[in-house]
């Protein structure tokens, strides 16, 4: 309906909509052929070439999103949205340095930004800035106590900087209080459980990574059924 509405009266707006339908259902070259359809009706259209430029770093381009954000952000220098894009393809090329300045100057725009902090705190992180970052995640869980990302990455961050696994799993089981049935929070809680030793809960929750990675998840046809923790004397299990 929308790719024949787009036909019917072409403009810079109704492509990068349709654009972004198709991204969002995974039909990346179907994407980028409507974005630059687009682009030449309106080749300085700054939502046209955010878009671009995040779809760019989706298909591994990470020159082109960079080039296309910068573009963008010089035409709109005020927006924080396009001063984060920017920030996250510079994350990609490497270039941490610059991505800290992009996502601060974001947040000089919008402040109460949970993504552009949620960024930063993860630059900061690679930048070997711990401290700094685990203080940007508590500003997030602060402000929304129901973003799940902030409580994932800050629980990631102890388990890997601190090895402090009792304050980590406690991280988790606040996120998932306040975001029940978040896949990666369970996924992530069940690997730490198996690794302290739980196995039980921990097997549990695992199945959680259907949900994180389903494309990744080829479940097998058997004629057997699942293994939930039971006993397993004199059982066998197949491990896929």
């Amino acid at each position: 309906m929308l790719e024949r509405l787009v036909s019917l009266a072409p403009s810079a707006a109704g492509y990068s909509n349709l654009g972004y339908a198709r991204r969002m259902i995974g039909q990346y070259e179907e994407a980028e052929h409507a974005y630059r359809l687009g682009m030449g009706l309106e080749a300085e259209n700054p939502d046209l070439l955010n878009n671009l430029g995040i779809l760019c770093r989706l298909r591994r381009r990470p020159e082109e999103a960079r080039r296309l954000h910068a573009k963008a952000l010089a035409l709109q220098p005020l927006s924080w949205r396009t001063r984060n894009n920017l920030g996250v393809a510079n994350v990609d090329l490497g270039k941490l340095q610059e991505a800290e300045g992009d996502f601060r100057a974001a947040l000089d725009g919008a402040p109460d930004n949970l993504e552009a902090r949620i960024n930063l705190a993860d630059c900061l992180e690679q930048l070997g800035r711990v401290d700094e970052a685990e203080h940007e995640y508590q500003h997030v869980i602060a402000d929304q106590p129901g973003h799940p990302v902030a409580y994932l990455n800050l629980g990631l961050l102890l388990i890997k900087h601190r090895k402090d696994f009792g304050e980590a799993e406690r991280l988790y089981r606040a996120g998932l209080g306040a975001a029940p049935c978040d896949a990666s929070l369970e996924w992530n809680l069940s690997l730490l459980l198996l690794r302290l030793g739980h196995y039980e809960e921990g097997w549990r929750l695992h199945a959680a990574r259907r949900g994180v990675v389903p494309a990744l998840i080829n479940v097998p046809s058997l004629r057997f059924p699942e293994w939930h923790g039971e006993p397993l004397s004199g059982k066998r299990i197949l491990v896929w």
